[in-house]
């Protein structure tokens, strides 16, 4: 008569108990280690302009107020005057075509680049500004 063994590796009553292989204690599953975050990636070189800036900084203070204001004269109402232009568009059709309204999306879209460029220069300024604020020495002029 076979015993079947319990859970616990013994047999029924009166039985003897059958030794755990290395098999079976090698099924255990087991945790594989966390990946180790790559290092981050090496600081790319500091551009030209940014380079320039750095050793004046009181021309960067500069361009960081007039890039503001530019930004804000660009982006004033361009997203209504857009809406409105593709109302205007949409209702009137080849009319408002042969009446400027395409040409007047352009001259928008050309408005909204603009004022993205002067965003882009004014974040630059800030950062030059806040790097030699942050630093203990300044950087060295024409390096």
């Amino acid at each position: 008569m076979a015993s079947i063994p319990s859970a616990s590796g013994s047999a029924d009553a009166g039985t003897a108990t059958t030794p755990r292989t290395a098999a079976a204690a090698a099924t255990v599953p087991t945790v594989a280690p966390a990946a180790v975050p790559a290092a981050p990636p090496a600081a790319a070189p500091a551009s030209r302009l940014y380079r320039f800036l750095s050793a004046r900084w009181w021309l960067a203070f500069i361009l960081l107020g007039v890039s503001f204001a530019l930004f804000g004269v660009a982006s004033l109402n361009l997203v209504q005057m857009l809406s409105a232009n593709f109302e205007f568009l949409g209702r009137y059709g080849f009319d408002a075509v042969r009446e400027g309204g395409l040409r007047q999306l352009v001259e928008l879209v050309l408005s909204g680049y603009a004022a993205a460029l002067f965003y882009l220069l004014f974040k630059l300024c800030e950062k030059v500004l806040v790097d030699r604020l942050s630093t203990s020495r300044p950087p060295k002029r024409g390096t």
